[in-house]
């Protein structure tokens, strides 16, 4: 899970993770996690109101295996997508699709990149 906050700091959240159980000691950690790391990655955001219509696959095969790709997903009912912090701005379809569509075939165009069955 990523979560970006409203500065625009986006932080992973791994599976197996345990997650404080008081304020107290999450905000401690979050504070530190902010101060102390940093990383570099290409963001890529997805909206079908987006000029660039592209296949997936084919715009995967495009980028190299050392870059981080992060995919944005709206997944909210109202509002819009910042594009502050978006690199590319894509449509993967010329019509609405649902975030776990869109995922679908971002996941799928990366199995198929990887050779993953």
């Amino acid at each position: 899970v990523y979560v970006r906050t409203e500065k625009g700091v986006l932080f992973e959240v791994k599976p197996h993770v345990r997650i404080p159980r008081t304020y107290k000691r999450f905000s401690g950690i979050i504070s530190r996690c902010f101060r102390n790391s940093s990383s570099f990655s290409c963001t890529s955001s997805f909206s079908n109101s987006s000029d660039k219509l592209v296949k997936m696959r084919k715009y995967i095969d495009v980028v190299g295996d050392d870059v981080n790709l992060v995919f944005v997903v709206g997944a909210m009912v109202h509002g819009k997508i910042e594009l502050d912090y978006i690199d590319d701005f894509i449509a993967i379809s010329g019509y609405p699709l649902s975030a776990a569509m869109c995922i679908a075939r971002i996941t799928e165009a990366l199995a198929d990149k990887w050779s993953i069955l």
